[in-house]
């Protein structure tokens, strides 16, 4: 084992389903289908220009 020291950076939105409470609170309501959507999409291609990145 090393030392050391890491943090999770965990992205809020005020429409999440959590919001305000910590993402490992129970859910306070459900998240909009429009803006999870829209979300999803960006993550997807998100990960495939880091994929692009890291193969190129």
């Amino acid at each position: 084992m090393v030392p050391h020291l890491h943090w999770h950076v965990i992205a809020r939105h005020d429409w999440d389903s959590h919001f305000p409470a910590p993402v490992w609170a129970p859910a306070q309501r459900e998240a909009p289908p429009g803006p999870l959507a829209a979300l999803q999409t960006a993550l997807t291609a998100c990960d495939a220009a880091v994929a692009r990145a890291l193969l190129g």
